[in-house]
């Protein structure tokens, strides 16, 4: 429930930065990169570092493990949930669900939003 809010939560107080995208922005993504957590905290914007940042920190403070799993192109987080590890991406969420409010609403199990962290494997570093 706690990794359920805490997703909400991150849903509900920052957009996803599409601006990255255009070709006079890219320098956003080398700016969100440097300081993932104090950048989207000064402005409610962020991409997939900040996210999966943002979670490992408020997991971490609720004595949740979570660890931020990298690889070229993005960014996530794998947590311990009863002894397993599974994958939450709050970016990929982000672009899927409308609210935090139907997020939190809606009767998913923690399985059924959550993605196998194994077909990462080959190509990721876990930091």
């Amino acid at each position: 429930e706690q990794i359920k809010k805490i997703t909400a939560y991150l849903l509900e107080k920052y957009e996803y930065d599409k601006s990255i995208y255009d070709e006079d922005k890219e320098y956003l993504v080398t700016e969100y990169n440097v300081h993932p957590i104090t950048n989207s905290l000064s402005n409610d914007k962020a991409i997939c570092i900040n996210y999966s940042c943002m979670f490992q920190s408020l997991a971490n403070r609720l004595n949740i493990d979570s660890i931020t799993v990298t690889n070229e192109e993005h960014a996530w987080n794998a947590v311990n949930h009863d002894g397993k590890y599974y994958g939450v991406d709050v970016t990929f969420l982000e672009s899927e669900i409308t609210t935090s409010e139907e997020f939190l609403s809606d009767n998913t199990t923690y399985e059924s939003y959550n993605f196998n962290i194994n077909q990462f494997k080959e190509d990721t570093c876990i930091n």
